[in-house]
């Protein structure tokens, strides 16, 4: 389980994808991995990676109960104040199989604009020339061994794969390909919103002096 608080990144794509990334590079003994998620993510160690993405309103994961366990662990505990806290009752909410948990820093969260930028014209039509509408994709299928090349289904069926190819034009293109650098995703510590630093402040008398510092360090917007 990948955890991070608000001040070191948002829950948007490419957060999601910095994740992704990061479990792939921990799994080194494994050759197809699949992964599933209701979202819109480098080919590491493994041969084979399907990416399946959720039916809305007909699909239940093993996660779904997870979150109910660390929920109900939750609500037991009468003093949460700081982020470890949460970690800390997640790491133990269970007696077996406990989570294991991933903290992630704010360098592990990456950018890939360098690389939408790159093959994003590459990205309207498969191979047949049909046109490609990407939130109709259920299954993505990415191999090393085509490394230029995603498949993909509209359907769970058992179909046959249709082809995206973002093979390079021109020699000099592959050459750039293999050259694309995924820049930082944040340069600094996010900051909560200035409404947000004030509600805490005003709960501060109810926190305990441990704490406080922590809360009033907190980066914030200023009021405009």
């Amino acid at each position: 389980m990948y955890v991070w608080d608000e001040t070191t990144a948002s829950r948007e794509l490419q957060e999601i994808a910095s994740y992704c990334l990061r479990h792939l590079q921990n799994v080194t003994t494994q050759s197809h991995v699949i992964e599933y998620s209701d979202i819109l993510w480098k080919i590491t160690s493994q041969q084979v990676i399907d990416h399946k993405f959720l039916l809305f309103g007909n699909s239940y994961l093993p996660n779904d109960a997870d979150f109910d366990i660390i929920e109900m662990a939750l609500r037991k505990k009468n003093f949460l104040y700081i982020s470890q806290d949460y970690y800390d009752v997640t790491g133990r909410c269970r007696k077996n199989n406990k989570f294991i948990l991933h903290e992630m820093k704010r360098e592990n969260f990456i950018s890939e604009k360098n690389l939408q930028n790159a093959i994003q014209k590459c990205m309207r039509k498969n191979t047949n020339g049909e046109k490609l509408y990407w939130l109709k994709i259920c299954w993505m299928r990415f191999c090393k061994s085509a490394l230029y090349t995603i498949l993909y289904k509209i359907s769970m069926e058992d179909i046959k794969f249709k082809t995206l190819d973002l093979s390079p034009i021109y020699q000099e293109r592959s050459l750039k390909f293999k050259r694309i650098a995924l820049a930082p995703l944040y340069n600094d510590a996010r900051s909560i919103t200035h409404e947000k630093y004030k509600d805490m402040e005003q709960l501060l008398s109810y926190t305990p002096l441990v704490h406080q510092e922590y809360f009033k360090k907190l980066p914030h917007k200023e009021y405009k």
